[in-house]
């Protein structure tokens, strides 16, 4: 009877391993892909032979120039003509000092606008264990930037934020698509911490509810390491598992173009403006691009090699799951902090809460 038993419960296991790991995900990705990105398929080849002759020029999007002086926090210093201040604004005396640097004496009289952009996104950080870092930057620091340009005499502070945006459809599983609106800036009471997909975006919200209501009457993005398209352009082979993901990614030149438009209505001398004190999104006007875009644009654009080598995104899954909770050990068991060695190398930002951003 057990022999007949083992057998078959070896075999239904067997089964369940390869329905998961090879029908499953090829049905989420083809459910996506033809939906929207054959549909733009066709474009795509036009749309690369039309920048190629002609480049977009943002240029004529700048609104007015105003006379003003401007304080970027975030920024990655390498603009030109442009003073750099490296400064931890978790300090609130390093950032202080930051902001009283003196200034040429052709512009210290002008008045002045704080583009606060710099933040900590470890994306796939989600346990409460974690949460301090992100809060000592994203709250904390956002709070010493903010006494510090009030300080200074500021009359405009924007502050930017992270979010995704997308098309509601019911028929996907429950928190599939996170929107983000001004329902969930005045929501209250505040949403728990566990609703957030990881940290960041928890440390966000409270950030964002103590810039906002700081309103009274009384550019700008750029990151040295970027994630997005530095990490896999410095890497001749590419391991991922989101290439049919769609992503509703920014340009940079957009944001800061925003941060300008936003400006203008903020210095309104009749009133208070209806924008003062509520947040708004960014976006760009063209359709969402996938991952697989991302990957082409590289390796057809780049000068060195690069391949992407797709893996299965359940075992990856499983393996997030793994990795988290040995990260999370010596957090549990502080006994085990002696004996347990640190994952090192980007595997150890492999938590399930990075599949929340990234798909």
């Amino acid at each position: 009877m057990i022999q007949s038993v083992v057998p078959n419960d070896l075999y239904s296991l067997f089964t369940l391993i390869v329905i998961l790991t090879r029908y499953i995900p090829r049905v989420i990705g083809s459910r996506v892909e033809p939906i929207i990105i054959q549909e733009m398929f066709p474009q795509r080849k036009g749309i690369y032979n039309d920048l190629d002759k002609q480049p977009i020029d943002c240029r004529n999007k700048l609104p007015p120039r105003l006379e003003r002086r401007y304080i970027v926090t975030g920024g990655n210093g390498l603009a030109r003509e442009v003073d750099f201040t490296q400064t931890d604004i978790t300090s609130a005396a390093a950032v202080d000092a930051a902001f009283q640097k003196p200034w040429d004496r052709s512009t210290f009289h002008l008045p002045l606008t704080v583009f606060h952009t710099a933040a900590v996104i470890l994306a796939s950080d989600r346990s409460k264990y974690l949460y301090g870092f992100p809060v000592a930057v994203n709250v904390e620091g956002t709070g010493n930037v903010w006494e510090a340009a009030r300080a200074a005499g500021a009359d405009v502070f924007s502050s930017t934020s992270r979010s995704s945006t997308s098309k509601f459809w019911a028929k996907e599983p429950w928190n599939f698509w996170q929107i983000l609106d001004e329902r969930d800036f005045v929501q209250r009471p505040e949403r728990s911490h566990e609703d957030f997909f990881g940290n960041y975006p928890a440390s966000k919200v409270v950030a964002e509810r103590l810039v906002c209501p700081a309103n009274c009457d009384s550019g700008v993005y750029g990151n040295p390491t970027d994630n997005t398209v530095g990490g896999p352009l410095s890497q001749p082979m590419f391991p991922t598992w989101v290439p049919h993901i769609v992503q509703s990614f920014v340009h940079g030149a957009n944001v800061a173009i925003a941060h300008l438009h936003h400006e203008a209505p903020l210095l309104a001398k009749n009133g208070m403006p209806p924008q003062a004190g509520r947040p708004f999104v960014v976006t760009d006007p063209n359709p969402p691009i996938s991952y697989r875009d991302l990957y082409t644009a590289i390796s057809t654009l780049s000068v060195h090699p690069f391949q992407a080598v797709v893996l299965l995104p359940v075992l990856i899954l499983a393996l997030s799951h793994l990795v988290e909770w040995y990260n999370l050990l010596p957090y549990r068991v502080p006994m085990l902090r002696r004996i347990l060695q640190e994952i090192k190398g980007d595997v150890r930002h492999l938590h399930p809460g990075l599949f929340s951003i990234c798909t």
